[in-house]
């Protein structure tokens, strides 16, 4: 055939007399020919002109695969790029993770392991090479009574090991890259899905007053721990791994660094939840107050701030020790029951409704930026607001 090919696309001429097109490219530095077992008709030249601009291009996005396109080839290349289909289930994918290789936080690749059940069941018979967009979605719909939250939560894993198998080159492309849950997801998530089922119930100044004097009957150390829980607006994780080093009494205020998080019935210490949460807070008068009376019940103020009841050194062990004195102390202040994150969505809506300075605020409470406070506490934001000005903590 006359006239000149473009770029990238030749013609053999076999003993037979037949002619075949092939296409040429550079892969990892690589020349490669392949066959398209196609004539050299003017139609036929053109596909294989569009076939290796697709592939310089996906190289260029490395995102090019040698097996997807040329699966039969029998070439050098083929040899050196292409794969032979696995048989690998979803199922063997989860149990040949490790999970903390794969999580940045021991807290993470727990709660992954934890969380990878759900796809596990549900879709782990699957050969991963067989698993489609569809299978993930069909999924999604079977958990219409969760939140979307949650469902993300339980989607986490797989998206992880899915990557990996990208990565390996199992698969091409990530099958859970194409499901989404927010307003685009076309019906797959619920309106109700998407709402938040966390309720922001604060306690009232009232309240405050009987739950902490029924602290301080139950445990001096009780009291102290709830006060600044109250006033400082710290994360019970932060309060947990709240070091003496920590305090800045001259200056009034606090570093937090780390926080004491658990998993299983082990307790771990690490970073905060954000990068936001790593942060330098300012104490109102009561939260200092709490900070001295601890100081006084712990002969030698080092290590922890909160220890046992029993002992000023032994650790908090668990969620035992300040969770479930609570239910008890609100039992004795005669106060509805409130999960203690309670405390922390107090300090909030009553420096809020003061009108104090949301974005100051979702500094102090470690929130990476002031959408948070906006989204979760508009209704308590009133006036023009100076920090801390109020009554609330003196």
């Amino acid at each position: 055939m006359g006239g000149k090919l473009p770029r990238g696309v030749s013609i053999r001429k076999h003993r037979s007399g037949t002619e075949t097109l092939y296409v040429s490219f550079t892969y990892r530095g690589v020349p490669c020919r392949e066959s398209i077992e196609l004539p050299p008709t003017l139609k036929n030249i053109r596909y294989a002109d569009n076939l290796v601009g697709e592939i310089n291009n996906r190289i260029s996005r490395q995102s090019f695969s040698f097996s997807e396109f040329f699966p039969e080839s029998k070439s050098r290349a083929a040899k050196l790029f292409g794969r032979i289909r696995s048989n690998i289930t979803v199922s063997q994918l989860f149990n040949n993770a490790n999970w903390s290789d794969l999580a940045p936080k021991l807290t993470t690749a727990y709660t992954y392991e934890k969380d990878s059940k759900w796809a596990n069941e549900y879709l782990g018979h699957i050969p991963v090479t067989d698993l489609s967009v569809k299978d993930v979605r069909d999924w999604v719909k079977s958990m219409a009574h969760l939140k979307r939250k949650t469902i993300s939560n339980r989607m986490t894993p797989l998206r992880v090991i899915l990557a990996m198998a990208v990565d390996d080159e199992v698969i091409q492309t990530n099958p859970c890259d194409s499901v989404t849950l927010g307003k685009q997801s076309k019906g797959l998530v619920s309106r109700e899905q998407r709402e938040s089922d966390e309720v922001i119930d604060p306690f009232d100044n009232e309240e405050i007053t009987s739950i902490l004097k029924a602290a301080y009957e139950y445990h001096p150390k009780a009291g102290n721990y709830f006060q600044l829980a109250f006033y400082a607006g710290l994360r019970h994780s932060e309060l947990k791994g709240l070091q003496w080093t920590d305090v800045d009494f001259i200056n009034g205020t606090l570093e937090i660094n780390q926080a004491m998080v658990s998993m299983g019935k082990e307790s771990y210490v690490q970073t905060p939840k954000t990068l936001a949460g790593k942060r330098t807070i300012e104490l109102v008068p009561k939260a200092m107050e709490a900070l001295k009376n601890q100081q006084a019940l712990n002969r030698f103020a080092k290590g922890n701030v909160f220890t046992r009841f029993e002992d000023s050194e032994l650790l908090i062990d668990h969620n035992d020790h300040y969770w479930r004195p609570w239910q008890d102390i609100l039992t004795m202040a005669e106060v509805r029951y409130r999960a203690p994150k309670q405390t922390r969505h107090t300090f909030a809506s009553h420096l809020l409704t003061l009108g104090e300075n949301p974005a100051l605020i979702a500094d102090q409470m470690g929130h990476t930026d002031v959408s948070m406070v906006y989204r979760v506490y508009a209704k308590f934001i009133k006036g023009k607001g100076r920090y801390f000005s109020s009554d609330f903590g003196k």
